[in-house]
């Protein structure tokens, strides 16, 4: 997972210049993004005899602009002497993003860790074959299994709609239904390798939504002067399905705002023992801080799709508490 700089310094100012905060921001975003796309995938089910298990191989941040996946492109308006053109609106095909990304990838190999694929989040503006914005991601097809060219980009919206887009490109563009006629070799796993992914991915994964609360999610799909809404008309039954923020910069009797598609991310808080998981607002189940793996080394050794049958029954959620809680029943 990558931020480019237009993300970074869109972290940069919501804590009000402090570079190391900005850096810290930046990458809990990009694990609190590649969490919720791990989530949809598990909830979904997308694939009944082709488990999907995703790992996240690393996270880097591009600090300088210089070194942006889109560097060609941004030095290009700067030669076009484009003044009227701020962050904020800057415009470029997806289909240029993504060339520029998989060059981007080849020049800077050497310091890249392994991976399958690398998904880049951006907040320029892509435009579709048209010249519209109606393209918030782009990939190739059928390139999963060659690295040098398996690179998305994704325009960074806003929490949950950046998981969400993120979440089609690696799966509806290129990546699975191609290789389900066998030439996705790449990535098959074989039993030992798949039993030590599970063990060194133990660790308790923090729900997207617990990295980063409601206000924060505001600010990143909105900008640094916005918070959460405080005005009980734009309340309702399902407080999760739908983000909205206002601009403390206006009165307060002025309207707030949200997006065409902004839910909330999984872990919010919607309500006192209460978060978001799928847009529904659910009791946390406070017996998860008392949870255990009583039997660890049978929880580890099952692959993914036995468990997500196995963890609807509540005996066996009793053996494998921790592992169970990563699923979405």
């Amino acid at each position: 997972m990558v931020a480019d700089y237009s993300v970074y310094n869109n972290f940069l100012d919501i804590v009000r210049g402090d570079e190391y905060s900005a850096l810290f921001a930046t990458k809990d975003y990009l694990y609190a993004i590649f969490e919720q796309v791990r989530s949809i995938y598990d909830s979904n089910g997308l694939f009944e005899n082709v488990p999907v298990t995703l790992n996240l191989a690393s996270t880097m941040t591009i600090i300088r602009e210089d070194d942006c996946p889109l560097a060609p492109f941004l030095n290009q308006t700067k030669l076009n002497n484009l003044e009227n053109i701020t962050r904020q609106n800057l415009q470029m095909s997806g289909l240029d993003a993504v060339n520029y990304v998989q060059k981007w990838v080849a020049a800077y190999s050497q310091w890249i860790p392994a991976h399958n694929h690398i998904i880049v989040l951006t907040r320029i503006d892509l435009l579709s074959p048209r010249g519209d914005s109606s393209t918030q991601g782009m990939a190739y097809i059928g390139v999963m299994c060659h690295v040098a060219e398996s690179a998305s980009v994704v325009e960074d919206i806003g929490g949950m709609a950046t998981a969400v887009i993120a979440a089609h490109e690696l799966a509806h563009r290129h990546a699975f239904i191609i290789y389900l006629n066998g030439t996705a070799d790449c990535l098959l796993r074989s039993k030992s390798r798949e039993r030590r992914l599970r063990r060194t991915s133990q660790r308790k994964h923090r729900k997207p939504g617990e990295v980063l609360v409601q206000q924060n999610q505001c600010k990143i799909a909105f900008g640094p002067h916005y918070s959460v809404c405080p005005r009980k008309e734009y309340l309702s039954k399902d407080p999760c399905r739908r983000l909205w923020c206002q601009n403390r910069q206006l009165r307060k009797t002025d309207p707030c705002e949200t997006k065409l598609y902004l839910p909330l991310l999984d872990g919010t808080k919607c309500g006192p023992d209460k978060w978001c998981l799928g847009g529904n607002c659910i009791a946390t189940n406070k017996e998860k801080e008392n949870c255990a793996d009583l039997n660890s080394s049978m929880c580890v050794k099952l692959p993914d799709e036995k468990l997500r049958k196995y963890c609807h029954s509540k005996q066996f959620r009793s053996l494998c508490c921790v592992t169970c809680s990563h699923f979405i029943l």
